[in-house]
């Protein structure tokens, strides 16, 4: 399976590299510009930099620190996740192809360094799992390789998405309330996987893309390419058979969770300050009235309440 899943993600990143670019550029990144970067985040001199380079990173205070600022700059760690394995593991290559236990070795060492460590010294626990994948997995890439999106980063694709598509108001309240039966769903889901490199017109689903954003090494197994299959053969129109890809055989709720959530943001910000008026300590200067033919104008008075005139 590993294998397999190696040479398709090759393969991807070859038929990737000749296609769409506007997702690609940012979002590839190597080792060693990490290295370089937090060079200057932290202030560490070249000197430093070798030393814990050429001594396997020793724990001495310059070194945890580095490796931390290394991690969470690849996007390998976050001190509210912890560890993202298959985002460092692409950054390592493998010491030696013929270890067939890399992997379980790699998972006791982690049991075993991190189980007494305190939860809160992120620093440290970075440290300790760096140095069992340096131990058991493999050395840093000289490779660019592709970087997770943050959360930020798939509201914006949403967000712009949304506009792209010409989703109304309406329909985004029903994504804010979980209800994705509705028309405008299977059209935004089919500009929203172009538009974050999850799918590429043309050429398929971006595996290696999907595998570093949700680290599940099933898209690449038998079932849910049978799964492909079956709604390739039930499904002509592009624009519904994607999306029902997408949802019905990759299964990552978490797409859901980030839509219902920008959507209920986009619907809360698109409202009148009148329709929620503003909770402030002294009381408003005037009651917001309902008007009919057109919408409260709000202005804000020296004392900072909300006076409402026609």
């Amino acid at each position: 399976m590993l294998l397999f899943a190696s040479i398709l993600v090759t393969l991807t990143v070859q038929i990737v590299d000749g296609a769409l670019q506007h997702w690609l550029s940012p979002y590839r990144h190597t080792f060693q510009r990490a290295v370089s970067e937090c060079s200057s985040y932290l202030r560490l001199s070249q000197e430093t930099i070798c030393y814990c380079q050429e001594n396997d990173y020793p724990e001495e205070p310059e070194c945890l620190n580095l490796v931390h600022c290394i991690l969470v700059d690849l996007r390998a760690w976050s001190d509210r996740e912890g560890l993202v394995p298959q985002q460092l593991e692409v950054f390592l290559k493998r010491k030696c192809e013929c270890d067939q236990f890399f992997k379980r070795n790699t998972r006791e060492c982690l049991d075993q360094d991190l189980a007494n460590l305190d939860p809160k010294n992120h620093t440290l626990r970075s440290y300790k799992t760096f140095k069992c994948y340096l131990k058991h997995w493999g050395t840093p890439s000289t490779e660019r390789n592709l970087l997770r999106y943050s959360d930020r980063e798939r509201e914006i694709f949403y967000r712009e998405s949304f506009e792209i598509s010409n989703i109304p108001l309406s329909a985004l309240e029903e994504f804010s309330r979980g209800t994705y039966d509705i028309p405008e769903f299977l059209e935004l889901g089919y500009t929203y996987l172009i538009r974050i490199g999850y799918y590429i017109p043309g050429f398929g689903f971006n595996k290696e893309r999907l595998y570093i954003q949700f680290g599940d090494e099933e898209i690449f197994g038998d079932e849910v390419r049978q799964c492909e299959i079956n709604i390739q053969q039930e499904v002509c129109d592009e624009i519904e058979r994607i999306p029902k890809i997408f949802f019905q055989c990759y299964k990552q709720p978490s797409v859901l969770n980030v839509l219902q959530e920008v959507a209920g943001k986009v619907v809360a910000e698109s409202r009148s300050p009148c329709d929620n008026p503003v909770t402030t300590t002294e009381p408003p200067a005037e009651e917001c009235t309902t008007v009919t033919e057109s919408s409260c104008k709000c202005e804000t008075t020296t004392t900072n309440a909300i006076a409402c005139a026609q």
